[in-house]
């Protein structure tokens, strides 16, 4: 059951970052994905998660330093 420990630790945080890297490729479903999944953070957690997308997938949302991410 070593997987089933692994699922239990993950945070919802990480899920949506492995999921956001998975669909990269597509800038629509990015945007899509992010903006279902934001749903299910806090306020805080999603601060965290705008600084990550902007640190590491800046090219697929643009420049949107006065606007959130997937607001």
């Amino acid at each position: 059951m070593q997987a089933l420990d692994d699922v239990c630790c993950y945070s919802m945080q990480d899920y949506l970052k492995e999921i956001l890297n998975r669909v990269s490729f597509d800038k629509e479903l990015f945007l899509k994905e992010l903006k279902k999944h934001r749903r299910w953070l806090t306020p805080e957690e999603c601060e965290m998660l705008d600084a990550w997308v902007l640190e590491n997938h800046s090219e697929i949302i643009g420049d949107r330093t006065n606007h959130p991410v997937a607001g």
